[in-house]
C-alpha cells in the first residue's frame, strides 16, 4: 500500500501522544502505528481473545489482517529499529531516514528524522523527533512524514488540477 492510500494521512495525534509518553515500546503501541501507517481507515486495534496477541483487526468475516509478531514477521516496531526501519520502508520508500542514540543528556534519548525527496525540496526534512528509544522516535517521525508526503502529493494534484481521491 503506498503513503496516500488506505489509512487516514492525517497525523494521528492521540497516537503521536503515547508514542512520545512512551518509556518503552510495546506491541499494543506498535499495532496502533502499523494501523496508522498500512491499514484501511474502518479498522481497529484489540488484543486478541485467543493468544492475548495484538491484532489489526478489519471486519468479522475476515477478522485478523494483521498481528504484531505474525504477518508483520518480526519484533515489534516500537520495540526494534530494525522493525521501524523495515515499516519506513515499506510506507514510504525512497524517502532518507536517520536514527540513533543521544548518549550525551542525562537520560540517553533516541532521535530520528525522515526527510522525503519530494520533487518541490529533496531536502524537506520534518524536525528531529526525540523520544526514549531510537525506535519509537522512528514511528513518530514516519507518522508525520506520511502526512507531509500525502499533503505534498494533494497539493501537487491540486496545483494540476487532478483530483487526488
Amino acid at each position: 500500500m503506498s503513503a496516500h492510500s488506505g489509512a487516514s494521512a492525517s497525523i494521528p495525534t492521540e497516537l503521536v501522544a503515547r508514542l512520545e509518553a512512551a518509556s518503552v515500546g510495546s506491541p499494543e503501541l506498535s499495532a496502533l502505528v502499523v494501523k496508522a501507517a498500512l491499514a484501511p481507515a474502518d479498522t481497529w486495534v484489540a488484543q486478541s481473545r485467543f493468544n492475548s496477541a495484538w491484532c489489526i483487526y478489519e471486519r468479522p468475516e475476515k477478522p485478523r489482517i494483521w498481528e504484531v509478531g505474525g504477518a508483520l514477521r518480526g519484533a515489534s516496531v516500537t520495540e526494534s529499529l530494525d522493525a521501524a526501519v523495515a515499516l519506513v520502508e515499506r510506507v514510504l520508500p525512497g524517502a532518507l531516514w536517520t536514527a540513533g542514540s543521544n548518549i550525551y543528556d542525562d537520560a540517553p534519548t533516541g532521535q530520528a528524522e525522515i526527510y522525503m525527496p519530494v520533487p518541490k525540496d529533496f531536502h524537506d526534512g520534518l524536525g528531529e523527533v526525540t523520544a526514549p528509544t531510537p525506535a519509537l522516535a522512528l514511528c513518530i517521525a514516519l507518522l508525520k512524514a506520511r502526512t507531509a508526503a500525502s499533503d505534498s502529493l494533494a497539493g501537487d494534484d491540486a496545483e494540476s488540477g487532478v483530483n487526488p481521491s
